[in-house]
C-alpha cells in the first residue's frame, strides 16, 4: 500500500488561482525566494498574491506584506504622498515625536527617532 503525500496548496492553487502543479515553485524560484516588495526571504507560508479586481496572479509575498498591500493604485500613491508629507507637522508648526511602535503593547516607553526614555522637547 503506497501513501502519497501532497501539498494541500496544490489543489488550492488550482482552484483559486488557476495554477498547475509546480507553478508556485516556479514563481518562487523566479523571485529568487525573495519577497519582491521587502526583499526579505520568502517564508514557507508565502501567500499567492493576485489582483482582486481581475484575478491577475502577481507573485508570492510574505504574509505581512500581502496583508498590508493596497490593490488600489490611487490609494497607494496617496499613501506614499501622506508618508512623504504628513499633515501634522505642518498643522503643529514642526515635528512632534511620540512613542515608538504600538503604544498599547509597550513594556518600555521609548520616544522619538533616538529612542529616548523621555518625550523630546517640543520645537
Amino acid at each position: 500500500m503506497s501513501c502519497i503525500i501532497t501539498d494541500p496548496r496544490v489543489e488550492r492553487d488550482r482552484l483559486f488561482y488557476n495554477l498547475r502543479p509546480g507553478e508556485r515553485a516556479r514563481i518562487r524560484e523566479f523571485q529568487n525566494n525573495r519577497d519582491p516588495i521587502t526583499g526579505d526571504e520568502l517564508s514557507p507560508a508565502a501567500h499567492m498574491d493576485h489582483d482582486h479586481r481581475n484575478g491577475l496572479i502577481r507573485g508570492l509575498l510574505n504574509p505581512l506584506t500581502n496583508k498590508f498591500l493596497v490593490d488600489d493604485l490611487a490609494i497607494l500613491l496617496a499613501s506614499v504622498e501622506y508618508l512623504r508629507n504628513p499633515p501634522a507637522p505642518l498643522a503643529l508648526g514642526g515635528p512632534v515625536f511620540g512613542l515608538l511602535g504600538k503604544a498599547m503593547r509597550k513594556k518600555k516607553m521609548l520616544y522619538g527617532p533616538d529612542g529616548s526614555k523621555e518625550p523630546q522637547p517640543r520645537f
